[in-house]
């Protein structure tokens, strides 16, 4: 069965994988269902996941989208991660998807285990690969003579901060 992994970044640049969480289809795709009904009724979610239309990925801007939705949208994003020191704010708005969605998923596990790392001195991000279907953004890369190469975020520039700039990376997004 596949599962939603949970990675910590840390301050000599590695990623560790920290959690998996199950069943991926209670992770990002739940959500992503959720937020379809909720804002996009009558569209088709797997219609606006593999063509041309931006109108799922759109919600994570949209001034029509509670912020704490956005945030928890854009946060399932690929290649995004979460700086130690703005966990709290995506708690928040985890725990108002949490209290907003019939059924939250993955979210409660994934508040308590972000919960957990607050505190860590030596984790400087985190961040998530969706599902265990595609190799994670965050594990070692191979050349074409299979050599490995870790990831290393302070050598990396193919990935994001979701609050870079105090709020949801609206550039990154748009």
């Amino acid at each position: 069965m596949s599962y939603l992994s949970l990675y910590t970044l840390h301050q000599d640049g590695s990623a560790k994988l920290h959690q998996r969480f199950g069943n991926a289809h209670r992770g990002a795709m739940l959500l992503w269902s959720w937020l379809a009904q909720k804002y996009l009724p009558g569209e088709q979610l797997f219609m606006m996941m593999v063509g041309e239309d931006n109108k799922l990925w759109d919600l994570a801007t949209s001034d029509k989208v509670k912020e704490a939705h956005q945030i928890v949208h854009a946060n399932t994003f690929d290649r995004v991660a979460v700086k130690r020191e703005n966990i709290p704010r995506l708690v928040e708005a985890m725990k108002t998807v949490v209290e907003d969605c019939p059924d939250p998923g993955h979210l409660p596990a994934q508040i308590e285990a972000l919960e957990a790392l607050q505190g860590n001195e030596d984790v400087m991000a985190v961040s998530w690969n969706q599902t265990s279907v595609t190799r994670s953004h965050w594990d070692a890369r191979y050349d074409d003579d299979d050599n490995e190469t870790p990831f290393n975020l302070n050598q990396s520039d193919d990935h994001w901060f979701l609050f870079d700039k105090g709020e949801i990376e609206k550039e990154v997004l748009a």
